[in-house]
């Protein structure tokens, strides 16, 4: 039997977001009949981005805690630490650009309480800059494909969607510390396609609620330069980590040449030389640590038997 009130710790991560935090927070904070535990880490911001989560939370009645790192510890490890702290029974996990709805706990607890294989769950995620709904299935190639608006819109209130994003993400808190959080080895890029593989290496299932909707506005802090320095690094890692041998020789392929192309067009398109170099050193540095990468890859042939990649 469920809590009638369980505290629900929501992790916000934070960098040089004063123009879109305080929409996020507001929009938490707006959320309906929940015990709220707030948790802020900013990854080192040069701006006002702290100073606004404090003016907002002291005049909120809800515990909340602040943290400001001395340097940015990227996204993964951002999160973990946010998720660590945590003293709620459930964690909700949230991107500094993202606008909840209000029922959006009550739904998420419901439902993950109503189904005893929940894993990872999310609401229905609409993300602006690429006018897609985050979260769907994996392909045969071990690619990931979003669910279309149609898909979401049915009868059914739990979606099972193998992919999860992390922008909007939704968990247990015991369960949270039985995957061990994201994998602090990738710093940008599918670690929220790690960890819903990873729940469903345990027995559990990932959904997407389709009764409460977040907006994800989609506002990236970092340039493209910046974040193709670690671009094909993470996605690639992740990939080896993950994908059966021969799933992974047609997938690393495939995806060499297409970043290396999309890399290049960027770099034109946007004139900064900077993006191509970038992506350059990510795929040297895949390289170097190609080693270490493979000690940690696990005997994955059989995951092409989970529904995950049917």
């Amino acid at each position: 039997m469920s809590d009638p009130d369980p505290l629900v710790s929501v992790v916000i991560l934070c960098w040089n977001s004063e123009n879109k935090v305080d929409k996020t927070l507001n929009s938490v904070l707006s959320i309906d009949n929940i015990d709220l535990e707030v948790i802020i880490v900013d990854n080192n911001s040069s701006d006002r981005t702290t100073d606004i989560c404090k003016q907002i939370l002291t005049k909120s009645d809800c515990r909340y805690n602040i943290v400001k790192n001395k340097t940015n510890i990227g996204y993964s490890a951002g999160k973990n630490l946010g998720g660590n702290l945590a003293t709620g029974k459930y964690i909700l996990l949230l991107d500094d650009d993202v606008i909840v709805d209000g029922d959006v706990l009550t739904k998420l607890v419901h439902n993950y309480n109503k189904e005893p294989k929940s894993g990872l769950l999310t609401p229905k995620t609409y993300d602006r800059e690429t006018n897609q709904y985050l979260g769907g299935c994996f392909t045969k190639f071990g690619t990931t494909t979003n669910y279309s608006k149609n898909k979401l819109e049915t009868s059914c209130e739990m979606v099972e969607a193998p992919f999860v994003t992390g922008a909007t993400l939704f968990t247990s808190k015991k369960f949270w510390d039985e995957l061990g959080g994201f994998d602090e080895f990738a710093k940008f890029n599918l670690d929220d396609f790690d960890i819903s593989i990873r729940s469903y290496s345990r027995g559990q299932k990932n959904y997407i609620i389709s009764t409460t909707e977040a907006i994800h506005i989609g506002d990236m802090s970092e340039n493209l330069a910046r974040r193709y320095r670690s671009y094909y690094y993470s996605r690639q890692y992740i990939f080896c980590k993950n994908l059966p041998t021969l799933r992974l020789f047609k997938v690393s392929v495939l995806f060499f040449l297409s970043s290396l192309y999309f890399s290049m067009r960027d770099s034109v398109s946007e004139g900064d030389i900077w993006i191509l170099i970038n992506h350059i050193v990510s795929i040297l540095s895949f390289i170097h640590k190609l080693p270490h990468i493979l000690e940690k890859r696990k005997a994955t042939d059989h995951i092409s038997e989970f529904p995950i990649f049917q």
